[in-house]
């Protein structure tokens, strides 16, 4: 269609047949900010690699000005005037600002690379980016914002036609948040196309000319900005929600005192302090956006990465945690969200990732009592239901499910006083789920307490006694089952600007 830069004619995607995109049909307009919402797993990072050619279609057409696309490699679509700027940087840290602009297309002259060239080219960047930016500072000496406009630099001194932006505001102040806004509305008074990721609603408002919503690998949505409000965008991304049954409310007055307290905990300096407390036989959840915090703050209470600040008190006393030994000494467990990578040994057994966290139950003069493990292992894995050929099968050949039913058991089998539970039921079938969700219960029925880290506001909304939501870092507000899933997701996405 004329005014249409990209064009997405019927996109489908599957990845070892499970279906993640599904019948996309999108255009975006020229010189126009698309903002791309969606929840985590709705789709969008797999449509944008797409558009710039990390993956290959399963069916589907993507056109360019009208042309056809088919793309090998993020090479092909580079050359066609698409670049992706990611949230992490791709510039190098020990290059000045100029060599970076131009790595890998620096003109020649005479066999070496043409200097004055360059500085011309760098200064006609500057003035369409227009901000002018030191080209002999090395990247190390920047700050996130400016980082990011070398990004664009870099992309426009490709003949960039189309940008797309994921996340670039993630790490940045209030200041240079405005500082790329400006960027981007010069950019579009001179024709360059956006694609914005971002969970920041108030930024969506602020940029935007079109919103297009993205749900289990659908499109939902696709509007003008102006035709939409905060309440229509959390409408389209809940949709239809999974039906849990509700977690009964706590009595905290009950309680003479709270069996985890965290006073101040700053993750990192550049957050600002979190405080809350965890009682007896209470589902906590902690729910945010990508780039929120929520992992961040659990593997500080965990003792896996540093504190900048902040005290943890145990049943009222102060506890200093600055290992993974020190939490579990202490009764603490977690499970990562990335179980392949920190949560199991792929070619190890079931039996002995089961124990893994509690091999001192099994020891009896320094030998591993097998018989004691190996019944450990048979009973964990029925009241699981985990799926396998025994329990010396290595976890590679698990699904993704029974591999996370194996992360928990492996902290069920330590039996700590707090789990935290990091994206438990991230990538994941609906069985698998409600075999979490009801050790989870089970749990909390025992009096144990879990901190229940989730991006999916739903199942938070059903497991947990409370609520809290994250942004930007910290802590930012505390619901009950009683408020609205609406209302909860309209916290997390409108965050604190």
């Amino acid at each position: 269609m004329p005014g249409n830069l990209l064009s997405l004619d019927n996109i489908n995607k599957s990845f070892s047949g499970v279906s993640v995109l599904q019948n996309i049909c999108w255009d975006v307009h020229k010189g126009k900010v698309h903002a791309l919402l969606g929840e985590n797993g709705a789709g969008k990072s797999t449509l944008i690699k797409i558009i710039s050619g990390v993956y290959s279609l399963s069916s589907g057409k993507v056109f360019l000005d009208g042309d056809e696309l088919h793309f090998t490699s993020p090479q092909d679509a580079v050359r066609v005037g698409i670049n992706v700027i990611y949230q992490e940087t791709s510039l190098i840290p020990t290059l000045t600002v100029l060599e970076n602009v131009f790595l890998g297309i620096e003109p020649m002259k005479n066999h070496v690379f043409d200097v004055r060239d360059m500085e011309e080219r760098f200064s006609t960047l500057v003035e369409k980016v227009g901000v002018n930016i030191d080209r002999d500072l090395k990247i190390s000496s920047l700050g996130v914002a400016e980082k990011k406009i070398v990004e664009i630099m870099k992309a426009l001194a490709r003949d960039s036609r189309l940008i797309i932006m994921d996340e670039p505001t993630d790490s940045l102040s209030g200041k240079e948040v405005d500082l790329l806004f400006d960027v981007i509305s010069d950019l579009k008074s001179k024709g360059i196309t956006i694609i914005y990721i971002t969970h920041f609603l108030d930024e969506v408002f602020r940029i935007s000319d079109q919103i297009t919503i993205l749900k289990d690998g659908f499109l939902v949505c696709d509007k003008p900005a102006e035709e939409m409000d905060v309440e229509s965008i959390v409408s389209h991304m809940v949709g239809d929600l999974l039906e849990l049954e509700m977690a009964t409310e706590l009595n905290l007055e009950a309680f003479n005192a709270p069996r985890l307290e965290v006073r101040d905990l700053r993750p990192d300096d550049s957050t600002k302090p979190s405080s809350f407390k965890l009682y007896p036989g209470e589902v906590l959840g902690i729910t945010g956006v990508v780039g929120a915090g929520k992992s961040e703050l659990g593997h500080a209470l965990f003792g896996a990465s540093r504190k900048a600040g902040g005290e943890v008190l145990l049943d009222g006393i102060p506890c200093r945690i600055r290992s993974p030994k020190d939490a579990v000494s202490a009764g603490i467990g977690m499970t990562t969200e990335d179980r392949k990578d920190t949560g199991l040994l792929l070619d190890d057994s079931i039996k002995h990732n089961l124990t893994l966290a509690s091999l001192k139950k099994f020891l009896s003069k320094g030998i591993i009592q097998t018989k004691r493990e190996l019944k450990e292992t048979e009973s964990c894995c029925k009241n699981l239901e985990v799926k396998s050929t025994g329990p010396d099968q290595s976890l590679r050949f698990l699904s993704g499910g029974n591999q996370q039913k194996i992360v928990i058991g492996k902290w069920l089998a330590a039996d700590p006083e707090i789990l935290i539970m990091d994206e438990p039921t991230r990538g994941i079938d609906i069985g698998a789920k409600q075999a979490v969700y009801k050790v989870i219960r089970e749990l909390a029925a025992k009096g144990k307490s879990v901190i229940f880290i989730s991006s999916e506001v739903p199942e938070v909304h059903a497991l947990c006694h409370r609520i809290l939501v994250m942004g930007r870092g910290y802590i930012q507000k505390e619901f009950s089952p009683r408020d609205s899933i609406e209302s909860i997701m309209k916290a997390m996405l409108e965050g604190d600007a």
